[in-house]
């Protein structure tokens, strides 16, 4: 039998926009990063950050797409953060100390609410797990984030 908040989350995902869904995955990152720094596991810790990092190269991908849709200078800064986030991870993996995830755990949280059109810390990011989204974006860049949402399922089927 499914877990009632899992099937919950997977109903309301499936009828949110793929900016929405992309939001919600970087929100659950956060908190999945957080318990993997606070739980002391390496396994867990590891196993988080290549999560994190799959994701991060499936934005990194879609957006440099020269004919992505979303402006180019917020495109730009976004790719920008996607090669960042790709050397921070490469960094994690190799030295896997919880204290260096908080700088990831606060993008992933910072760009998830962005996405949403709120402000930092209105995630419940002090709750074990995320919400899934619910609400329009308000005030969202422009463009189709739908083939960074199709690729999540790939990557962690729970991101989906």
């Amino acid at each position: 039998m499914k877990n009632p908040y899992q099937a919950a989350m997977k109903n309301s995902l499936s009828t949110s926009s793929a900016q929405e869904v992309e939001a919600w995955a970087l929100i659950e990152l956060a908190g999945r990063l957080d318990r993997a720094a606070k739980s002391g596991d390496k396994e867990q810790l590891l196993e988080t950050m290549r999560l994190n990092w799959r994701v991060w190269t499936i934005f990194h991908a879609e957006l440099a797409n020269p004919d992505h849709a979303m402006k180019n200078d917020v495109r730009e800064n976004m790719l920008s953060l996607c090669r960042y986030v790709d050397k921070r991870c490469v960094e994690i993996i190799r030295d896997p100390r919880p204290e260096l995830l908080e700088v990831l755990i606060t993008i992933n949280r910072h760009i998830g609410n962005g996405l949403l059109g709120r402000a930092a810390g209105d995630d419940g990011s002090d709750e074990s797990t995320a919400s899934p989204p619910n609400t329009q974006p308000v005030d969202a860049p422009s463009y189709s984030a739908e083939p960074i949402a199709e690729h999540l399922s790939l990557v962690e089927p729970s991101l989906a």
